[in-house]
């Protein structure tokens, strides 16, 4: 009887220690499930900053993409013209180190966004977004005053006057050399306008001295099937029309 009493004594003090020894195992478990947990949660919002706001030198982050691309969009829903945008757009975005980006990197960062059907901001990090424009923002804005004094006064702004007329602000600082055409008249389509600087200059071929282009083509067509239907007879053409010279068209004929 002794014996027995002992041996039962034995088998409960043993079940107790178990039992204690698997709640012990089980509280760390779940702390360390916990710990877990927490060190995933961690990493992944750790993973999401990175995605969302790092990005290379001179660059766009994933945020400031994700801000480019929703101002176009409440730029075309307003129903407004292109023309403006992108200076419009790269003055609100910043570059990872400071600095806004030039209106041709954010022109250059939607074409690679349009021609990406699978595009979400942060995606591939462009190199060439960002970029920092060689043209400093005072020659920019002495070579667009001088367009539009020009224009103001009666004269032509075309890419050799605007040149001539500013030798400091025409040379490239890197090249010492004269800004190039497209450079120019990059500058005059973003930056020069008439009265409302949301609606800067759209630059158009100049006539043709030798023949006509298609577009001019049609549109004197159009001008022409208009003036006939008005039925005005050989008077009032005669009388209405400036008549010139074919020595006035033609220099050198007698």
């Amino acid at each position: 009887m002794m014996l027995g009493t002992v041996c039962y004594q034995c088998l409960v003090s043993l079940s107790w220690a178990q039992a204690v020894a698997l709640q012990s195992l089980f509280l760390n478990v779940l702390l360390l499930s916990a710990l877990l947990n927490k060190g995933m949660a961690e990493s992944k919002q750790d993973l999401l900053r990175a995605a969302w706001l790092d990005a290379k030198e001179n660059s766009l982050s994933g945020r400031e993409q994700a801000k480019a691309w929703a101002l176009r969009e409440i730029w075309r829903d307003a129903d407004k013209a292109d023309h403006g945008m992108k200076t419009y757009i790269a003055g609100k975005l910043k570059k990872e180190g400071g600095g806004a980006p030039s209106a041709e990197a954010v022109r250059k960062f939607f074409e690679k966004v349009d021609a990406d059907d699978d595009w979400f901001p942060g995606k591939a990090n462009y190199d060439n977004v960002g970029a920092p424009s060689v043209m400093t923002g005072p020659q920019r804005s002495a070579l667009a005053c001088c367009a539009m004094t020009m224009k103001k006064d009666g004269i032509e702004p075309t890419y050799g006057k605007v040149i001539a007329a500013c030798p400091k602000a025409r040379l490239n600082p890197q090249t010492k050399r004269p800004w190039s055409k497209a450079s120019v008249y990059l500058v005059l389509s973003e930056d020069c306008y008439d009265d409302d600087p949301c609606l800067p200059w759209v630059p158009k071929a100049r006539f043709s001295k030798r023949a006509l282009t298609t577009d001019m083509m049609e549109r004197r067509l159009h001008f022409a099937d208009y003036l006939l239907g008005l039925h005005h007879n050989h008077v009032w053409f005669f009388n209405n029309l400036v008549w010139k010279s074919y020595q006035d068209v033609m220099p050198g004929c007698a």
